[in-house]
Parts: structure tokens; C-alpha cells; sequence
């Protein structure tokens, strides 16, 4: 007769094993304290880039609007919300910065849109679109910032 063996350690069924969520990025008061300081700094950092340029611009020869903002504004705010996920990747606090700065990223640019007299009505594919754009840099940047922090193997 085969009798089933259980190495010890195991549990005495599946059932005592509970599934753990892959995403849990805010286990305890001092997560969401984090995940809220990085937020915040990303709404400070759209509002000083982007939110207090509202101004279009009209090109005089062929009547094109554009704007409002300018390139360099766009490659400043960029770069800033860089450095915060690389020092959130270096801390070990990358998956913050992936649920946080898009997050706040997004809101900040849906609600520039809704206000915006000049609007359209595309801000909602725009916040669709900033939101994803930041979801992705966010993971990258973080990403390269915890690869910086772990000494490489056999080094």
C-alpha cells in the first residue's frame, strides 16, 4: 500500500496555505505615509512644470495653436519625476513610485483639463495617456535605481 509522505514544515492541507497577492504595495500606516509623500511631491513637481502655464500659443504665419505647454517644460517635469524614481528605486521603495506618481500624475493632468477653457474634451485620453507614460517610467527608473542598489552577483 503507498502512503503519501508530507515533508515537515508542510502544511497538512492546500487549504492552510493562503494565496499572497503579487500587488500589495501598502501593508502598514508607514506605506501609506510613503506612498502619500511620494504622491505629493509629483503633484508639487506637475505644478510647478506644467500647472501654472495655461497661455496657447498662435503661429502668426499659418494660424496653428499649440501649447500650452513648452517643450522644455515637458522635458523639465520629466526629468524631475526621474530623479524621484531613481531615489525611490535605490531606496527599495519602487513599487510606491509605480502606483503613486501615475497616479498623482494623472489626477493632476485630468483636473488641468477639466479647468482648461481652451479644452477640447480630450483631457481624459490625455490623463489616460500621462498616467501610462508615468507607469512606465516610473518601473523603468525605479527599476535601474534597484539594480544600482543590489551589489551584482559574484562582485
Amino acid at each position: 500500500m503507498l502512503r503519501a509522505v508530507r515533508p515537515s514544515g508542510w502544511p497538512v492541507s492546500l487549504r492552510a496555505v493562503e494565496p499572497r497577492s503579487r500587488f500589495e504595495p501598502f501593508r502598514s500606516r508607514r506605506d501609506v505615509v510613503v506612498g502619500a509623500v511620494i504622491a505629493v511631491i509629483t503633484a508639487v513637481l506637475y505644478l510647478a512644470w506644467l500647472g501654472w502655464d495655461q497661455d496657447y500659443d498662435i503661429d502668426p504665419v499659418t494660424g496653428a495653436l499649440s501649447g500650452p505647454y513648452e517643450t522644455w517644460q515637458v522635458v523639465g517635469v520629466v526629468a524631475c519625476l526621474g530623479v524621484v524614481a531613481l531615489v525611490a528605486g535605490l531606496l527599495g521603495l519602487r513599487r510606491f513610485s509605480r502606483v503613486a506618481m501615475p497616479a498623482a500624475f494623472a489626477l493632476c493632468f485630468a483636473i488641468d483639463g477639466i479647468t482648461d477653457v481652451n479644452s477640447d474634451g480630450l483631457w481624459g485620453v490625455g490623463a489616460a495617456m500621462s498616467f501610462g507614460a508615468a507607469w512606465a517610467g516610473a518601473n523603468l527608473v525605479g527599476i535601474a535605481g534597484e539594480k544600482l542598489r543590489r551589489p551584482a552577483a559574484g562582485a
